[in-house]
């Protein structure tokens, strides 16, 4: 059998079917063309750094320093610092000044409060001098020997708690007109009071004018001392014990005074 020849089957086998066609070869997928391979890039006549391109490894370094310069915050100056810069005769004229202010503002603010006291002690004294006008006025009227007693012992102890503010006010300069002095001054008192001397009922009239006049001068005693200094308290609480010693007497304490 030459060498040409087909194999031979085996016994009682079949030819086998042989195709002399090769087996498909796989296409490659094409290369995208580089225009590069295609044309040469063209080549810059004109020299370079000067109107030209200048290559890469010629440029100086770049410089980005600048943009932390304009980022970064300029540092805040501490208040020592301002204080040192100032000129030092400036700097005492300044915090003189600030002083000067301050005593002035505080001056006003006691002196509007020490105004506000001072008008209330004179009304206190006014008070004071109204109870002891009535007292004088009526006294010799009076026909009961214990009511008698009782004007005579208000006057005495009245005026010599108005004798002590009102020496207490020359100390203090304390200003006032005595015309301050006749602030509670009631003619209706008067009136009530006449008319009860001719209805023969004159002592109970003054007893009671003279416990409801006693207690609005002790509450007003008791109101100004919280806001005095303390000599004036001591005047005040001596005027305040007197009111209430008063007060507490048999004349003014009966169920039957108002």
């Amino acid at each position: 059998m030459a060498d040409n020849d087909p194999p031979q089957p085996k016994e009682g086998g079949f030819y086998e079917k042989v195709s002399s066609a090769q087996p498909p070869v796989p296409r490659q997928p094409a290369k995208p063309l580089n225009p590069a391979d295609i044309m040469p890039p063209k080549k810059d006549p004109r020299p370079p750094g000067i109107f030209g391109p200048t290559p890469a490894s010629q440029l100086p370094p770049a410089d980005f320093d600048f943009i932390n310069k304009q980022s970064a915050k300029p540092p805040k100056r501490k208040f020592s610092s301002i204080i040192s810069g100032i000129p030092k005769p400036l700097l005492i004229g300044g915090g003189l000044f600030i002083v000067l202010v301050l005593i002035i503002v505080g001056g006003s603010v006691l002196s509007n409060r020490s105004g506000a006291n001072n008008k209330k002690l004179v009304d206190i004294a006014a008070q004071s001098q109204e109870i002891l006008r009535v007292s004088r006025a009526y006294q010799v009227q009076l026909k009961n020997p214990a009511a008698v007693n009782l004007a005579a012992t208000t006057q005495v102890t009245l005026n010599s708690s108005q004798s002590e503010m009102l020496n207490y006010f020359k100390k203090l300069k304390v200003k006032y007109k005595s015309q301050d002095l006749l602030a509670h001054v009631d003619k209706k008192t008067d009136a009530q009071l006449s008319t009860a001397a001719q209805n023969n009922v004159l002592d109970a009239a003054y007893e009671n004018y003279l416990k409801a006049t006693l207690t609005k001068y002790r509450a007003s005693l008791n109101a100004v001392y919280k806001t005095s200094g303390p000599n004036m308290k001591k005047i005040l609480k001596t005027a305040y014990n007197t009111a209430s010693t008063i007060l507490s007497s048999q004349e003014l304490s009966k169920p039957g005074n108002t």
